[in-house]
């Protein structure tokens, strides 16, 4: 495959209206990457892009032999069967299917990845809507794509292919990675082209979360380890404390047994010392009675007791030296008990020291952590104000995709309408083009044939088969007429039956006067005229609703008229028994109210110059805060007094439709709140509550929280079918 150079990526078929849009676009260098080859389209591409190349390639969402779906539209080709498609496009037929070498996204994307001239791609437009979340997909995982500032993503209004997502989803997938919806290009609104950015701070914010991961791990890793050390040194130092205590205990023991047994060798010295005393004491005593004494026996014996004593005294003699060396050797073995001692002593003093410095090193640890959770909380400051900044972005967003699905809702009816009627007037002009160019062919028929009837009028054989020809001919005529005819005919009963809808509904306001002028959808205003007609309230309360109060006050306006010239006619018996509600009585038929006292004063003025005013009375209520359950508060009309005393008036089985208009959603603000205010204020009657406008995504809830607050209150209620609301009867 030749190299190619390209800083904007475009893949799938070439539309004009996607290079008008693309034109603003200063890309340098272009890749267009297209299932077919066509010279027209190319040469206009090249004029917006003077520096696009192209590569002819048909794409899949994997590479292989698949296959191919192509059919009478060509720019609808794909790698996957249709399915919405066919809804979108009635007329759109498959040509064939046949197997075909496709190239998967993956594999061509990693192709030019490897391509040395292939610079940092910036924008990338997918134009082929099956593709979408497969490329969608690679992004996500080839870092090289990163970068990538710009998307622009045709999609259908439903899944046209089999296997697509919604465009709900692929929104979602865009703005988890950093992408926000900046325009719908929809000149084809069952085919719209999504434009995204990427947000400026993306890459910042994903730098600062692997910071912050990164910086957290470390932390914990150093933590643990740190705790590891401390717990194995102090294990250590503990079982060698406890074997240096259990040696001091033993020389403690052995010098205390030592100096026992010194002390009793001792005593026992002083003992023999004293006795050897005594005995020299004694031996001195005898030698003086030996000189005095001249007996010679008595000199023996004392001699005798003299060598005994002498010999008692060598005797105690010895034992005294021998006493005396043990006392050496015990004092010698308490010294070196005493030396042991202090051995341990210092083996102690060095031991606490070592416990001090990992005392010390864990404080510097978890110092230099605390450092660490300082630095991860400063990231987290960082990418909480990006994500706020985000998610505002977000918000607007969704403010304005909420006004241009409203918008694009109510466009797509007329569009519709319109093209349907189109549509069937260039059938009919087409079928009455055919038909008239039969009629000229049988006229030119019809004149040949009488030129020839002029020429043989004498041949009554001849004229007798023209005749016949001719009868034929014109007995053809009347068919295709009659065909024709038929074919006119259906479409002016279609447009009559359709015109005739229409002015039913107008009809049905009217009852002889002019119409009421109505935004609302015809399907709303047949269904609620049913309803008001089938159920027949007994008083009908109307929060920000001015078309809706006009067009119910026609129908009472109408009624009351038809009653009374029924009445004036005679066919109505007894009536001096009818009563006529005061205008001073509370409630009207009607109870109009608006939250504006400029509106209030704009649909006063209107129900007077259309003479409505008799049946309804109109009440400023100003928005106010209310209390809610999942919220702490939520905005509703001002209205507890009017219903405080519209409950008063009524009885307790009496028969309330209430109607809330979009008023508050087009403000941003939810309706929700209205089902508790309402079962506060009237307890007792019967409640038909219609919510017009069914798409706001502020209420996507309304229905789940509503069944859960009657499932509360044990109320019996039934949702009704009103078209395009959310509509409730709540029994009394």
């Amino acid at each position: 495959m030749p190299t190619t150079r390209a800083n904007f990526l475009y893949i799938g078929p070439i539309r004009p209206e996607t290079l008008a849009l693309l034109s603003h676009n200063k890309a340098e260098h272009a890749l267009f990457i297209t299932p077919l080859e066509n010279e027209a389209q190319w040469q206009e591409v090249q004029e917006a892009f003077p520096h696009a190349s192209q590569q002819i390639i048909k794409l899949a969402e994997t590479s292989g032999e698949l296959p191919y779906y192509e059919f009478n539209l060509p720019e609808f080709n794909a790698s996957q069967p249709a399915s919405g498609l066919y809804t979108l496009y009635p007329g759109l037929e498959l040509i064939e299917s046949a197997k075909q070498p496709l190239v998967g996204v993956e594999a061509q994307l990693g192709e030019l990845e490897k391509e040395t001239e292939v610079q940092e791609i910036g924008a990338l437009v997918v134009e082929q809507p099956e593709l979408v979340w497969p490329v969608l997909q690679v992004l996500a995982n080839n870092q090289r794509y990163q970068h990538i500032k710009a998307l622009w993503l045709r999609v259908g209004a439903v899944p046209l292919y089999h296997g697509m997502p919604e465009i709900d989803e692929i929104l979602t997938w865009c703005q988890e990675h950093g992408f926000e919806l900046q325009a719908r290009n929809e000149d084809d609104p069952d085919l719209p082209l999504l434009q995204l950015t990427r947000h400026a701070y993306y890459h910042r914010w994903q730098e600062e979360a692997k910071r912050s991961a990164k910086l957290a791990k470390q932390l914990k890793i150093a933590q643990q380890e740190a705790e590891q050390q401390l717990a194995k040194q102090a294990t250590e130092q503990a079982e060698s404390l406890k074997a240096l205590e259990q040696r001091e205990a033993a020389s403690q023991k052995r010098l205390k047994d030592s100096e026992e047994q010194l002390h009793q060798q001792h005593s026992k010295y002083e003992q023999l010392q004293q006795k050897y005393k005594k005995l020299e004491q004694q031996l001195a005593e005898q030698q003086k009675l030996a000189n005095k004494s001249t007996d010679d026996r008595a000199v023996k014996e004392k001699e005798a007791q003299l060598a005994e004593l002498q010999k008692q005294l060598n005797q105690l003699t010895e034992e005294r030296d021998t006493l005396k060396k043990q006392l050496n050797q015990s004092l010698k073995s308490s010294q070196q008990h005493q030396k042991e001692h202090e051995e341990i002593k210092q083996q102690l003093e060095e031991t606490q020291q070592k416990l001090v410095t990992l005392e010390q090193q864990y404080q510097d640890a978890e110092h230099a952590g605390k450092k660490a959770q300082k630095k991860i909380e400063e990231g987290s400051e960082v990418v909480k104000g990006l994500e706020a900044e985000l998610k505002k972005q977000q918000v607007q967003v969704e403010n304005l995709q909420e006004g241009l699905a409203a918008r694009e809702e109510e466009r797509d009816k007329y569009k519709s309408y319109f093209a349907n009627r189109k549509k069937q007037h260039e059938e009919a002009e087409t079928k009455l083009a055919d038909t008239q160019q039969m009629l000229n062919e049988k006229d030119a028929t019809i004149h040949q044939l009488n030129g020839q009837l002029d020429a043989l009028q004498h041949s009554n054989e001849r004229f007798g088969q023209l005749e016949s020809k001719l009868e034929s001919l014109f007995s053809e005529q009347r068919t295709y007429i009659q065909q024709t005819t038929n074919v006119l005919g259906q479409h002016v009963t279609r447009s009559a039956l359709q015109q005739r809808d229409e002015q039913a509904m107008i009809n049905y306001l009217q009852y002889g006067q002019r119409p009421i002028s109505t935004k609302l959808p015809p399907s709303y205003v047949t269904a609620l005229l049913e309803h008001y007609d089938t159920h027949n309230p007994d008083v009908v309360v109307i929060f920000g609703a001015a078309e809706t109060t006009e067009l119910l006050a026609q129908r009472i306006i109408n009624a009351r008229a038809e009653a009374n010239r029924i009445g004036k006619s005679g066919h109505r018996q007894e009536t001096h028994k009818e009563v006529t509600v005061s205008h001073d009585d509370l409630p009207q038929t009607i109870i109009s109210i608006e939250h504006n006292k400029a509106a209030c004063e704009s649909l006063k003025e209107s129900l007077n110059n259309k003479r409505l005013s008799p049946a309804v009375n109109v009440v400023s209520a100003p928005w106010v805060e209310c209390q809610t359950v999942n919220e702490p508060v939520a905005l509703f009309y001002a209205a507890d007094t009017t219903l405080q005393r519209l409950n008063q008036w009524l009885p307790e089985n009496a028969r309330i439709l209430v109607i809330v208009g979009e008023t508050l959603p087009q403000a941003g603000h939810s309706r929700e709140i209205v089902l508790p205010l309402l079962l506060q204020q009237l307890r007792t009657q019967r409640l038909d509550i219609v919510i017009e406008g069914n798409h706001f995504p502020q209420e996507s809830e309304l229905v789940a929280q509503w069944g859960e607050l009657l499932q509360t209150r044990q109320r019996s209620a039934e949702w009704l079918t009103l078209s395009t609301t959310y509509s409730l009867r709540v029994e009394g």
